[in-house]
């Protein structure tokens, strides 16, 4: 807590400083200046603040290779604007406050500066002393609370933040974990969620903080919770980075998936919750692990009965073979996932596969039967606008009933249509 006269300086988040004397406050922020190098030289400066920092690193930070006829007295520019800006605040010297001194700067022993970063490490480190005291876990809570975002996010094309900037990030994630499954060992399940919670809202890219979120979730009952948190992420990491769960997170997603709460011995019961909750219209659509395990099934049907099932995959490119950005191939695959949902029959199945890819299964659909599906498919979504920027290409192959050796002969049929 800062006291009378007292620079209070943020750097995780954002970047500002604040001034506290004789109950008012006066806050500057980046918005003051447009000078970068100004800001930078006074970062730098605040992010180091225990020590003395020469000029020649300075420079460095500042200008690295890049040719400076004359960096020194540069330096002493910024120095005298960076004094300014701190008598701005309401500081009455801002040569008694931030010193230079045969190429030497540092800040004024008498003023009383306090940052986000140094009160961070003091409650990251207490928590560590004590991880599970009373104190220790309430250490870790207020430094989640006040890690307001990454290390100056300003400055993320700077190299000398970089560091910091990962280092600041991995101990949040590290403290929202650790003290998570602390809390829930010791029964408190809420405090557990909100610190897994805030981690997956802080990065949400961060596989494990998202494995951890659907754990504590369904520890405190909550599966169907858990199951709709794995959509979300698993459409999330499919949209934005073109990857799949991993094994791990699918896993989850199965275990989750076959848990019960109770033991219900009506069938009758039991039929009513197996039934669709509202009946719709049109194919069934179902995550990836769901989908291996309804192939699975259908395989088997087909080596038993003869049947003959259809496996289809959609592909999604841009118009002359174009690869399409990020946003055109979600808001796209949302009009392909339409068109095949509207074209299929109700028994039919499908999955997203990749970011720019369907799978469909065609049960008791021939060859002949299948490829008008497609072409239907491709007709819906010509339609769409969707259809103006993309183009799908579609494969056939049957479902084998078995996992066989293809051999030299196997040849896949493919039919790739194009716009």
């Amino acid at each position: 807590m800062c006291q009378p006269r007292c620079l209070y300086v943020t750097l995780l988040g954002s970047f500002s400083m604040r001034l506290s004397q004789d109950g008012r406050e006066r806050t500057v922020t980046e918005q003051e200046s447009t000078s970068r190098r100004l800001w930078t030289f006074l970062q730098y400066l605040l992010t180091y603040s225990a020590r003395n920092v020469t000029q020649e690193e300075l420079i460095e930070v500042l200008w690295g290779d890049s040719d400076i006829s004359d960096p020194v007295n540069t330096l002493k520019t910024l120095l005298h604007r960076a004094r300014n800006m701190l008598e701005s605040l309401g500081l009455p010297d801002g040569k008694r406050v931030l010193l230079y001194r045969r190429g030497v700067y540092s800040w004024s022993p008498e003023l009383n500066l306090q940052t986000d970063i140094d009160e961070f490490d003091r409650l990251s480190a207490q928590f560590s002393a004590a991880s599970r005291s009373p104190e220790g876990l309430d250490a870790a809570i207020r430094a989640v609370a006040l890690y307001q975002g990454d290390f100056l996010p300003s400055a993320s094309g700077s190299p000398w933040a970089i560091s910091l900037r990962t280092h600041y990030h991995s101990r949040f994630l590290q403290l929202c974990g650790e003290a998570a499954n602390i809390l829930q060992s010791m029964g408190s399940s809420d405090r557990a969620l909100e610190l897994a919670r805030a981690a997956t809202a802080m990065d949400p890219y961060d596989e494990p903080s998202h494995l951890l979120y659907m754990e504590l979730l369904s520890a405190s009952g909550a599966q169907q919770a858990a199951i709709q948190h794995y959509t979300y992420v698993t459409k999330l990491f499919m949209d934005q980075l073109g990857v799949a769960p991993s094994e791990e997170m699918v896993q989850l997603y199965r275990s989750l998936s076959k848990s019960t709460e109770g033991l219900e011995l009506d069938l009758r019961v039991v039929r009513e919750e197996l039934l669709e909750k509202d009946e719709q219209a049109g194919a069934f659509f179902c995550e990836y692990a769901v989908f291996q395990d309804i192939y699975r099934l259908e395989a088997r049907i087909a080596r038993r009965t003869g049947q003959v099932i259809e496996l289809v995959m959609m592909t999604l490119l841009g118009k002359q073979g174009h690869r399409l950005t990020p946003s055109d191939a979600a808001s796209s695959m949302s009009d392909l996932r339409s068109a095949i949902h509207s074209s299929l029959r109700s028994g039919d199945i499908f999955t997203r596969s990749s970011p720019i890819q369907f799978l469909i299964l065609l049960p008791s659909a021939s060859y002949e039967n299948a490829v008008k599906v497609c072409q239907r498919i491709l007709a819906a979504f010509s339609q769409t606008s969707g259809g103006r920027i993309s183009t799908p290409s579609y494969s056939l192959l049957p479902v084998l009933p078995y996992k066989e050796d293809k051999g030299e002969d196997f040849q896949p049929f493919h039919r790739f249509t194009t716009g």
